[in-house]
Order: C-alpha cells, then structure tokens, then sequence
C-alpha cells in the first residue's frame, strides 16, 4: 500500500511542480500592477520560458508519455501561427517598439498554453492546481482589502471612487477575482474534496465575489451573469452547485449595500476609512459564515447518500424549476421595459453617446451605458476595414486613434479583444486566432461530455473562468494584462488535457503476459518509433525557440530596466542617467522611449541642445510621435527658429488634432511668442491629475 500511495504521488509530482510554479508566477503579475509593465512582464515570462523548457525535458522522457490530442496540437500550432504573425507585423505597424512589446506579450501567452497542455493532467492533480489558484487568488484579493483597510491613505487605491488595486485598473481588478470565482465554487461542491477544504473554497469564493463588487465594474456583472449561466447549463451535477451558489448567495447579499457604499462615501468626499472599515467588517463575516456553511455541507454531505434515480429526478426538477424562474423573470422584464426592441435601441443609442454629465447614480451598476467605446470600436473597425487582410500592425491603435477620435479619451487599446485583433492583425491573425480557440474549447467540451463527474467537472469549472474571461475582454483591453490572460489560457489547455480517471490521458496499451513467469521476454524486431527518428529535429527547434524567445524578453527587458533607473535617478546623477538611456537605447533598437526621456530629462536640465537631439532621434524610430514633434515645435519656438517651430507643431497637430495643448501652442508660435516646454510638460501633467487623481503611481498629484 506505501508503494502504491508513493507510486501514484511520484506520477503527480511533475504536474502539480509545473502548475503550482506557474501559479505563482501568476499570483506574482496580479499583484505587480497586473504584470502589464515590461519590468513585471519579461522576468514572468522568462521564469515560464524556462518551465516551459525543463517541463519539455521531464515529459518527452517520461514512459508513456504521448502528445496531447489533435485538437489540442491543432490548437498549439495555430496559437504558435498568431504569434508569429504578430511578429511579422512589426514591419508594418506604426510604432514598432510596441508592435515587439505586444508580440512578445502574445508569444509568452503561447507559452503558458503549451506548458500547460504537456502534461497528462490526472483528475487529483487538476483539482488540487485549480484550487490554489482560486485560493491564491482569493488570497491576493483579502490581502488587498486588509490593505486599504489599514492604510492611512486609502484613496490611493481607488480611482474614480472604484478600487483599482492590486491591477491599477479598475475592470481588471473586478476580472482578476470574478475569474477565479469559478473553479472555487465548483470545488467547493464536490463531495471528492475534503470538508476543510470545501469550507475554505466556499468562503474564498465569497471572498472573491464582495472584494470585485468594491471595484465597481459593470463589465464585469454582465460577464459575470451571462457566465453563470453557462456553468449552470454544462456543470455535472447541477443541483448540487446550484445549492452552493445559493448558499454565497444568501451570504453575500446581505453585505452588498455596505460594500456598494463605499464608492458613494468616496464620490460625496465622507470619511473612506469608516466606510472601507465597515465594508471589511462585512466581508469578513461573511466569509467566517460561508467557512463554516461549507464546512458543515461537506460533513453533512460525507454522509448522505441519495440513490441515483432521487438524485436525477432531483436534478431534472432543478432544472424545470429555472426554467420556469428564468422564463417568469423575463416576462417581467419585458414589462418593466416595455418593448423590447425599443428598449434595446434606447440602450444602444446611450451606449453610442458617451459619459454623461452625471452618468452614475448610487453605484457604477445603476448607471447608464454611456462610453467612449463606441468611438474606440468605430476606429478600429476602421482598421480593419482600410487593411482586411494585415491589419494595421500589432498594438498600432493608439496612432490611428489620435487622429480619427471623437472623444477626448487617449487609450492605447480599442478596449475589445475581438477588434484588436481584426484592427491589428486582420483576417490572417484573426482566422488564426478563432482556429485556436475553436480547437481548444473543442478538445475541452470532449472532456466535459464524459460520465466522470469530477473530471467533466474540472473542464466545465476551467472553461468557465476562460469564458468569463472572454465576454469580460470582449468589451475591455484585458489582453495587456498577463495576471488575466496567462490564466485564461493555462486554464483552457488544462480543460482539453484532463483525464478521465487518476490514470493518463492517454495510456499506453498493456502489454500480454504469458502464462509462464519464467518465459524470456520477447525481443522487439519492430524499427523504434517514428517519433524517436524526429527527436533530433524536434529538440534542435525547441532550442532555437527557447534561444529566440530569451533574447525577444531579455533585451527589451534590460531596457526598460534602465529606462526606469534613469527616470527615478536622473535628479542626482544626470550623466549615469543619460549613460543608461544610451544603454536602453541600443537594447530595445525599436523603442523611441530612450529618447523621448532622455529629451525630457534634458528639457529640466535645461540643456536644450541635448533635448533637441533627443526628440529628433525618437522620431526616427517613432515618425507618429505627436508628444516629440510638440516638443520640437517648442524647443524652436524657443530658439526662435519661427519656421521650424511651425512646421513641427503642425505636424503634432495633425497626429493630434483634437489636443487643446497642441493647439494653444501652435497658437503662440504663429504670434512669434516664446514657448516654454517645461510649462507644457507640467500642463501635460496636471491633465492626468485630473483624469486620474492622486494614486501611488501619480503621487505628483499632490
């Protein structure tokens, strides 16, 4: 029996090492601004990469290992097709050093995939991976509130009255712990799990749910309830997780105006550290009663048997029932709103007409539907539409949105997964993109019509969070965010790879045995296998990928290293500063942020010389810089050089032509009058003090 049990965690061991440090290098981007930065993004991925290599190693040695399904393979060479067109697009995008930072962004989301799709992950092992993210995840989410909650300053972590921490963003922050809601839920319902355990899942769960309603997303109640929804329908054992939702339900409904009012004690200027108080009070209540609820139903459960024929006559009453509400809930809501039709044109019209002067009521969620979106989706429809083929280049939006915008909005990403791809990518990336993920949620939904309940069970709970995911990016850039995304797709693979029981996906046959134990064993004639042939190729490839991805991470990694070294040290030792721009310039050969702060660093120090060259070197690299011909317009208008002033601010203007700044600038140089750049530098600054307000990343707010 010791050998047994020794046996079969030795076979586990290398799945749950492969996932567990994945997990951590998620858990690490989440609560790293979301892993968005190059300094948090490269190191991650680095970390993965080399997973990813001595995980290649481990499996392709191991007896009976075999590939994952085709689907699953078709998946990996499709996602593997995207990103080498993504970086195939920095040839045509419109600012290459951002073109390489995105397509290195995609490339490490194929690494996360294929790491996650090597192993032949065993029900146990799945199980155990999926629940240290969601407690991890939970973990990062109490952390976040025992922060705010003791700070002394706790309006830094808000942004707009909506807590943006641990991502800096407010709908990311809401995705990051709705994501993780699911495969905790469903844990914590399965009779497999041990009831501590089902406790601490079911009060994580909680957790998780009233920490994203303090970040005030809207998004994210939409993706939220149409991916309940879904779970509900494939889940195996329905009433069974139904009954645990109810239970988080009745739970966390009780706390949700103390949680909610945290956002109108903020927006009304009150005291925040008596609401946020009062708000942590309730969470943590909740969570000690949903501990010991789940405790209790996993005790309780241990022990009831229900005979099959009651348990699927339960659930198909279960299912009648819904049916019933749910049809009972949309006749009401048709008569609350009237025509429906109307009703959907009214919502699209206030969709299409952005913010509104007072566009939120008591919450985020009783507001209107007002945004820029619309316009950001329109602009990128229209690079589709001008490149169907190509697309405008990977992370190419920002450009084009300058210059054709109606909003005052500067965003860098069309806040829509779908779009981005078909702006920036056209229908070669996208066609590549939907073949992988219709490849992959094939080899999924395959696991989840199997009669194995916990197995089928761990898909569905794995597709869920990867479907929340998608509806909640559908309509936001939560793409930039590897904390968000790297998840999505680990979780995905994972749903296609699980098996059936505790043995692999894919066994090899046994072979027979003869009657006669002193028998010789048979010698094989038989040519060694195909695969074996290929190993040499198959090996020399993977090192030229490892080797291309290792340096695709490590010089602009080193750069931006430097960038943020010169930025925070320039004060006390401008030369080093300059020395390390140099430095950063040379690594990231496609970047033009060198030099737009080395020019900015030169403009304080008042050597204006130095700026000029500055500016002129980034827009070598950057052509669409609006901020560096501005610059350079006022750095002449300076000198005097009237003409050149002009033509530069021109320029700036029509990259930028509905920029107030720009056009005040313009205004003064055509007078023949001075322009000071250090005054537009600190206009420019006080433009996202008063879009963002103070946080810990704009302490110059102040």
């Amino acid at each position: 029996m010791r050998g047994v049990v020794q046996s079969r965690a030795s076979t586990l061991l290398p799945e749950l090492v492969v996932g567990g440090l994945a997990t951590v290098a998620f858990l690490v981007w989440s609560v790293d601004g979301g892993g968005a930065a190059p300094t948090s993004l490269y190191p991650g991925s680095l970390f993965l990469l080399g997973l990813l290599c001595v995980a290649t190693l481990v499996y392709s040695r191991a007896p009976g290992w075999r590939l994952p399904s085709r689907p699953l393979v078709l998946a990996c060479l499709l996602l593997a097709g995207f990103v080498a067109w993504n970086f195939a697009s920095i040839a045509w995008a419109d600012v290459k050093g951002d073109a390489w930072l995105a397509s290195n962004r995609a490339l490490t989301y194929l690494i996360v995939f294929v790491l996650f799709a090597l192993p032949p992950w065993r029900r146990t092992s799945a199980a155990i991976v999926l629940g240290a993210y969601a407690v991890g995840v939970a973990a990062v989410a109490g952390g976040t509130l025992l922060h705010i909650s003791t700070a002394a300053e706790p309006e830094l972590s808000f942004i707009g009255d909506a807590l943006v921490d641990p991502t800096g963003y407010h709908n990311a922050t809401a995705a990051l712990f709705l994501a993780a809601f699911f495969p905790a839920i469903f844990l914590a319902s399965r009779l497999e799990v041990a009831w501590p355990l089902r406790g601490l899942l079911l009060a994580a769960a909680g957790l998780l749910l009233q920490v994203a309603l303090i970040a005030q997303s809207r998004g994210s109640a939409i993706a939220f309830a149409i991916t309940l929804l879904l779970y509900l329908v494939l889940v195996p054992g329905r009433l069974r997780a139904a009954l645990h939702l109810v239970a988080v339900a009745l739970a966390v409904v009780p706390a949700v105006p103390t949680l909610l009012d945290v956002y109108t004690t903020l927006r009304d200027g009150g005291d925040a550290i008596v609401a946020i108080d009062q708000a942590s009070r309730a969470v943590y209540l909740t969570c000690g009663a949903l501990l010991l609820a789940g405790c209790l139903l996993g005790l309780v459960d241990r022990r009831l048997e229900i005979p099959p024929r009651v348990g699927a006559t339960a659930e198909r009453g279960f299912a009648v029932v819904a049916a019933v509400v749910a049809l009972a809930g949309l006749v009401l809501a048709i008569n609350a709103t009237g025509d429906p039709l109307d009703w959907v044109d009214a919502r699209w019209e206030d969709f299409k007409s952005g913010y509104g002067e007072d566009d939120f009521g008591s919450s985020r969620f009783s507001g209107g539907l007002g945004s820029n979106r619309y316009d950001f989706w329109r602009v990128s429809w229209q690079q589709f539409t001008e490149r169907p083929l190509t697309g405008a280049g990977s992370e190419s939006f920002a450009v084009d949105y300058l210059r054709e915008r109606s909003s005052d909005e500067e965003p860098k990403h069309p806040h829509s997964l779908p779009l981005r791809v078909l702006g920036q990518t056209g229908l070669v990336g996208s066609l590549l993109l939907a073949g992988f993920a219709l490849s992959a949620v094939y080899a999924a939904l395959r696991r989840s019509s199997r009669r194995d309940r916990l197995g089928s069970g761990l898909a569905v709970a794995s597709l869920a969070a990867v479907a929340y995911w998608f509806v909640h990016a559908s309509g936001d850039w939560h793409w930039v965010f590897p904390s968000l995304t790297a998840p999505a797709f680990a979780l995905l693979a994972l749903a296609g790879r699980v098996s059936d029981a505790e043995g692999q996906d894919n066994p090899e046959p046994a072979q027979a045995t003869t009657s006669n134990p002193d028998a010789a064993p048979e010698t094989s004639t038989q040519p060694p296998p195909r695969q074996n042939r290929r190993m040499p190729l198959t090996v020399a490839t993977a090192a030229c990928f490892a080797l291309f991805a290792a340096a695709s991470y490590l010089l602009p990694l080193g750069a931006a290293e430097d960038v943020s070294a010169a930025a925070s040290s320039w004060r006390h030792d401008p030369n080093a500063a300059f020395e390390r721009l140099e430095r950063a310039r040379q690594l990231n050969f496609l970047s033009a942020e060198p030099d737009l702060v080395a020019g900015t660093i030169a403009v304080e120090l008042r050597d204006y010389d130095r700026a000029q060259e500055a500016f002129s070197a980034a827009l070598t690299r950057d052509p669409h810089n609006w901020y560096a011909q501005l610059s350079l317009g006022a750095l002449k208008a300076q000198a005097g050089a009237r003409s050149s002033a002009l033509r530069h601010l021109q320029q700036a203007r029509a990259l930028n032509p509905r920029d107030p700044l720009i056009a005040r600038v313009l205004h003064k140089a055509r007078g023949g009058h001075s322009v000071d750049l250090r005054a537009v530098n600190r206009a420019l600054l006080n433009r996202v003090c008063m879009r963002v307000g103070e946080t810990r990343a704009t302490r110059f707010c102040r």
